[in-house]
């Protein structure tokens, strides 16, 4: 899942940067989402009650969200 994910985001033309945050730069953020297997990109549309951005899902994840299963789809079972 995270290969894949790193793969489709360098297809978008995305920068992945894998670090450490604190929960107030998570709260400022324009979007967020969480990974694993079962979530793939999950969006977090809200922080301690507190909307992340405008409360929606934003439009990077949800393209990072659909390129991976666009990705495999394709791949043999």
């Amino acid at each position: 899942t995270r290969t894949t994910l790193f793969d489709v985001a360098a297809k978008l033309g995305l920068k992945i940067e894998e670090r450490g945050f604190s929960v107030a730069e998570a709260k400022a953020a324009r979007e967020v989402f969480i990974s694993s297997a079962t979530t793939i990109a999950m969006p977090i549309v809200a922080i301690d009650g507190a909307p992340v951005a405008n409360g929606h899902p934003g439009s990077l994840t949800l393209s990072l969200r659909h390129a991976f299963f666009d990705v495999a789809e394709k791949s043999p079972a």
